[in-house]
């Protein structure tokens, strides 16, 4: 885990070193939700049946597998994206020109990393990618994108609002075992106090008792 995201996030790296190669460095950009627990061993099979060492380097998103999550994904867009690529590669000090590799949203991202900076690369490879019109406004993914963001804030909505009431449910709980915890004390109190009470009454009742036959001995002598 590498510090090298926004705000220093960290993020999940898969660097296979190779000092001795004379190779251009690969970089592989996965698609979106692709994490490197599914990339790094075909990354390592990749190496493997090189001819000679190669370097590779990959890494999980923001959000994503092992990685940290953003602060705020709406924050997120291609030039933030293009932002951190720059950021990361600049970080792990990888030899340039380097071989790009996209697939997926991946293969867009590598694609508009080559336009903006392209004395970097020395070659792209890009395996089923997605257009660049797929986040244009008129795009049916956009709409879709936009319901899916609705539905998720509706859905958090309704979480916060369940977690709320079943917080005061519990809160409501814990005052009621309170209060029938003090009844019973009181109850306890007031039980003890009557058994005092009726055994006062009981020794009165019999000194009385005392009292009269006392005076009825007096009288009949």
């Amino acid at each position: 885990m590498k510090p090298w995201g926004p705000n220093n996030q960290l993020i999940h790296v898969v660097h296979l070193r190779a000092p001795e190669s004379k190779l251009p460095s690969i970089i592989y950009l996965s698609g979106l939700g692709i994490s490197m627990h599914y990339v790094k061993p075909l990354l390592l099979k990749f190496v493997e049946f090189m001819d000679e060492p190669v370097e590779v380097f990959s890494f999980d998103f923001p959000g994503y597998g092992a990685s940290e999550s953003r602060n705020d994904y709406n924050t997120e867009n291609l030039e933030s994206e293009l932002l951190l690529l720059r950021q990361v590669f600049t970080k792990s000090r990888l030899r340039k020109p380097f071989i790009l590799i996209g697939g997926s949203l991946g293969g867009l991202l590598v694609h508009l990393y080559y336009l903006t900076y392209p004395e970097d690369v020395a070659g792209i490879i890009l395996l089923d990618p997605t257009p660049s019109t797929v986040f244009e406004r008129e795009s049916p993914v956009v709409a879709d994108m936009d319901r899916t963001e609705r539905i998720a804030t509706e859905l958090q909505i309704k979480v916060d609002t369940l977690t709320n009431n079943v917080t005061n449910l519990e809160t409501n709980d814990i005052k009621t075992k309170e209060s029938l915890g003090s009844i019973k004390h009181n109850l306890l109190e007031i039980d003890e106090n009557y058994v005092k009470d009726k055994d006062k009454l009981v020794q009165e009742k019999t000194n009385i008792s005392n009292q009269h036959e006392q005076a009825s001995v007096r009288s009949y002598k």
